[in-house]
């Protein structure tokens, strides 16, 4: 197993990694899905709290074979040590059924999505703005 690295070129803190259980998940709908799982809008309450947080639960295909869970989980703690106002926070992973990353939602979904979708109403001073944040 290599160990993944940050920019800095260190390993990502593991102890940043948040554990969440299954029975504080609830997904409400699909987002979308790929080859190698599917991305739902749903709702977290943390154990012990009243608190609904709208998330982004990630889940690997059943079918995915052990590679895909390492590299799955591989994202998950580079995400964990990532913190940046421009990047989608982690909050957390749940282990069972199947590992799934729990993220902030983005009500406006996928950057690249939402400039082909709106490519005619976006000008030239935001398209630089948001070079300027990625650049960041």
């Amino acid at each position: 197993l290599v160990e993944p690295l940050t920019p800095s070129g260190t390993a990502p803190n593991q102890a940043q990694l948040r554990i969440l259980k299954e029975t504080e998940l609830k997904r409400v709908k699909v987002l979308g899905s790929g080859a190698f799982g599917t991305v739902y809008k749903g709702i977290w309450v943390p154990e012990g709290e009243t608190v609904k947080i709208p998330v982004a639960i990630k889940i690997l295909n059943e079918t995915t074979g052990p590679k895909a869970n390492v590299e799955f989980m591989d994202e998950a703690l580079i995400m964990a040590s990532m913190d940046h106002p421009h990047l989608v926070r982690l909050l957390g992973v749940c282990l069972s059924p199947t590992i799934q990353l729990v993220t902030q939602l983005m009500p406006h979904g996928c950057l690249l999505e939402y400039v082909h979708e709106h490519k005619d109403n976006i000008g030239s001073q935001l398209l630089l703005n948001w070079c300027v944040q990625i650049a960041k």
